[in-house]
């Protein structure tokens, strides 16, 4: 896996990442790229083509795969790979995006030994090392196909070997997916047997339980206005057992029918303490986060539309978010749909600006010194962990990394440059 293609702003830049990856590959082997990634970002506003990928990997097969449903683009060994196994790939190497590129993607998976899955984790662990992160939180549950489908035993397995043998490289908080399928296709488990049967709370330092989300009944229900009374009973037994939510929420009108549902359930099973938040948040009105904030309840701000922002497509408010006192974190949203690399967000926060330049985000911008804070102090409230994780301090866990270059100073690294800030030491 070759995640580093995420900082990769053109063509050339791209070919040269992937050539320098081949040189520790053996041949015939894949070079991947599986999702957080955009044709946008390229300074080209496309995806490389197939004989562009040849160029930069004339001996592996290539795959890259942007963002959530594709499209996605193939070299010439990949392209016999997929057409072997009946996928379509046109002479420019394209895949087209949803069923295509979701067939690809299970034909590589179907390719995977558990010593392929737990040396890929490994390289993405270390990915997110190299960029300075330690501890992530990550919803395990069923989206029924692809890397979303995290939930079974055979699932887990390549993560809880690589604990038991010490050689994991981040620190996981995981959050249960739940919520009866409206189409009855199998996915996830029901929210009760789920609660009966699992632990809040739950690990060491390593490895934890964290809650339940982002999903706690089906997507066509949850964007629902108003939530109906399925969602009503789910958010009920959430709080009646104490247990930790957080939901993905986009827009204002979900925002508020939230708190409607939520303030109802207050009044029976006090949540004010439970660490419940609201994530993505691309815009929210000064009443509804006020409603949230008597609640207890904070933001996780996700900046993946640096990614896939445009004029009037844009936010979080983070300006507005850290003045209303509300506990706010960021991150970039899952690896699968937004990079994983978090100085791409720092940039977005402190300039307002997309990948393609763009200023979008205007009046919401903050300094670095507040961006960084989102990601360290202001993230551990979210896994009650503010006393643990997040500053270096006596008594605390010592996670801390080393830059190659100080991005608190204009100076050594002006605003365009914050998106090549990298780490040289990592330390967990």
């Amino acid at each position: 896996e070759t995640r580093a293609i995420e900082t990769a702003f053109s063509i050339a830049e791209l070919q040269t990442v992937i050539r320098e990856r081949a040189k520790g590959v053996p041949a015939g082997a894949f070079i991947t790229a599986i999702g957080g990634i955009l044709p946008r970002q390229f300074q080209e506003n496309r995806l490389p083509t197939l004989a562009e990928l040849d160029t930069a990997a004339p001996q592996h097969a290539v795959y890259i795969h942007s963002s959530f449903n594709g499209p996605a683009v193939t070299n010439s060994l990949g392209k016999n790979f997929f057409q072997g196994r009946g996928i379509p790939v046109s002479d420019t190497g394209l895949i087209q995006q949803n069923e295509p590129t979701w067939n690809a993607l299970d034909a590589l998976r179907s390719n995977w030994t558990l010593q392929d899955t737990k040396r890929t984790m490994r390289q993405v662990f270390g990915y997110f090392n190299s960029v300075g992160l330690t501890t992530v939180h990550s919803v395990l549950g069923s989206q029924e196909r692809g890397p979303a489908q995290y939930f079974g035993w055979a699932e887990q397995r390549p993560m809880l070997e690589l604990k038991q043998e010490g050689n994991l490289t981040l620190r996981l908080r995981l959050y249960f997916n739940t919520g009866p399928r409206v189409d009855g296709k199998p996915g996830n488990p029901e929210l009760r047997d789920l609660l009966d049967n699992q632990m809040f709370d739950l690990g060491d330092d390593m490895v934890r339980t964290a809650g339940v989300g982002e999903h706690i009944v089906d997507w066509p229900l949850e964007g629902a206005v108003p939530l109906g009374d399925e969602y009503y009973q789910s958010v009920r037994l959430v709080a009646q057992r104490g247990w930790q939510l957080m939901e993905h929420s986009f827009n204002e009108a979900n925002h508020a029918a939230r708190a409607d549902v939520w303030e109802r359930v207050n009044r029976e099973f006090p949540i004010t303490n439970l660490r419940w938040s609201i994530d993505h948040v691309n815009t929210i009105e000064p009443r509804t986060l006020s409603r949230m904030k008597a609640l207890g309840v904070g933001v996780r701000a996700h900046g993946w539309r640096f990614l896939a922002g445009t004029p009037g497509q844009a936010g979080p408010p983070y300006r507005m978010l850290l003045e209303s006192g509300i506990p706010v974190g960021t991150g970039m949203n899952g690896a699968q749909a937004a990079p994983i690399d978090p100085w791409l967000n720092v940039y977005y926060m402190v300039t307002g600006k997309n990948v393609r330049g763009e200023l979008i985000n205007d009046g919401q911008q903050i300094t670095r010194q507040q961006a960084v804070w989102l990601y360290t102090g202001g993230n551990g409230w979210f896994s009650r962990e503010e006393n643990t994780l997040g500053s270096i301090q006596v008594g605390r866990l010592a996670d801390l990394v080393v830059l190659n270059a100080d991005v608190f100073d204009p100076k050594a690294v002006p605003d365009e440059d914050i998106r090549r800030v990298h780490s040289v030491l990592t330390v967990l």
